[in-house]
């Protein structure tokens, strides 16, 4: 097992871990230096080719420049990814979350998206055009081996969530969103008491087990406002829990 800052990310480094057989190799992204020189397209499939069993684990640490060219300069279609979290970034990158589906169909395992509630970013997912595929139901979609769906901090349609239950099936372990993000089409008192309903039953049919939105109650203080708590504590469990599995 390898972390490092994406800071130190290079062709050169790639190719020195190509004799090493790595199991997993985690990249940790908080800002990237004007003189990165990033990586090619070529390394990676170098590298992959000579650790054939390594997963990629990225993280994105209020990477607030990164985050926008995640999907320009950052994945590459060779990389081995795995593992996509992206914590306290501010917006959603929606031509990265699209890029999933096409480049990591075999690899894919868990995705994270996560914010405070109520960000400028929150309407990103339920804003695209006529006509353009959800990302999120895509990779369920074609992802065969996805596993983990965690977005907080985002609006999300019942009907897309309804859909990933039933692409994903009992495949998918995790599915985590909170209750007061999610949109339904009828929001009048009567019919949405009804629709959450159904959209717990129809879920909770399809993985195969009892599934339930997030409630405040649930959420961490700084899910529940920017301010009011530490994303250290947020981030901090799920990022040693990457380096510990075994």
């Amino acid at each position: 097992v390898l972390s490092v800052d994406y800071d130190y990310v290079s062709d050169n480094m790639l190719a020195a871990l190509c004799n090493v057989g790595l199991i997993r190799f985690i990249i940790h992204v908080h800002g990237i230096e004007e003189n990165h020189p990033g990586t090619t397209n070529s390394a990676w499939a170098n590298f992959t080719q000579h650790n054939s069993n390594c997963e990629l684990r990225l993280t994105l640490i209020h990477s607030y420049e990164a985050v926008e060219i995640l999907h320009s300069d950052i994945l590459k279609p060779s990389m081995p990814l795995t593992h996509l979290k992206a914590f306290f970034c501010e917006q959603l990158n929606n031509a990265a979350l699209h890029i999933l589906s096409s480049w990591y169909a075999q690899r894919l395992r868990s995705l994270w998206w996560v914010d405070s509630l109520g960000s400028a970013a929150a309407q990103s997912l339920v804003q695209t055009g006529v006509g353009e595929p959800d990302p999120l139901v895509m990779a369920a979609w074609r992802c065969k081996h996805l596993e983990e769906i965690v977005l907080l901090g985002y609006k999300y349609y019942d009907d897309n969530l309804i859909a990933i239950a039933r692409l994903r099936g009992h495949n998918l372990k995790t599915l985590q969103i909170a209750a007061q993000d999610i949109l339904y089409e009828y929001m009048d008192n009567d019919a949405l008491f009804y629709g959450v309903r159904a959209l717990i039953f129809e879920v909770s049919e399809e993985l195969g087990t009892m599934w339930s939105p997030l409630q405040d109650s649930q959420l961490h203080d700084v899910i529940l406002n920017p301010t009011g708590g530490d994303s250290d504590e947020f981030i901090l469990p799920v990022v040693l829990r990457d380096e510990e599995e075994a």
